[in-house]
């Protein structure tokens, strides 16, 4: 079950976070990824550019996000933003049957990993560009990575009898 979108209240307005796009997906697992070779100041404001793109309101900025009083609430709502992008996924990948016990594609691989997995199904079999994929809403992409999935593995009927049996 998805979690409910991440929510922010600026000057007494409360937003809720955007359906999110696999671009975005992207990117928090990059940061995610990249925490150790950042310096801090670049850290904190890369973590505040991405939650602004997951609201998409003018009135949530980065320098909003970044005033001092509002760090711990940054760093909440990032954890929240990027849990619920994590939950999208596991929810898709869990609708993937676990074919001879091998299992399919889950978020045992660090997240960075499994961006670069999916993604490159588009890119192999589609012939999409990395901006092609990153539009796409998150569940939208993982949608069609299930459904392809399913087709490619499904039993092929060999006789007109089977089917209408």
């Amino acid at each position: 079950m998805i979690m409910d979108a991440p929510k922010i209240t600026v000057n007494g307005k409360e937003f809720t976070a955007r359906r999110p796009t696999a671009g975005q997906w992207r990117e928090f697992a990059e940061l995610a990824s990249a925490k150790d070779s950042l310096a801090i100041d670049e850290w904190m404001l890369l973590h505040a550019e991405l939650i602004r793109k997951m609201f998409g309101r003018l009135e949530i900025t980065t320098d909003y996000l970044l005033r001092p009083d509002r760090m711990d609430e940054l760093m909440k709502l990032f954890e929240q933003c990027f849990d619920w992008i994590l939950q999208i996924i596991k929810d898709k990948m869990d609708q993937i049957p676990d074919r001879k016990g091998k299992g399919h594609l889950q978020l045992k691989l660090n997240p960075e990993e499994t961006v670069l997995a999916i993604y490159m199904h588009f890119y192999e079999d589609f012939g999409w560009t990395r901006d092609q994929v990153d539009a796409l809403p998150l569940d939208y992409l993982l949608s069609v990575f299930v459904v392809k999935d399913k087709i490619e593995h499904a039993k092929v009927l060999m006789n007109i009898e089977d089917v209408l049996m």
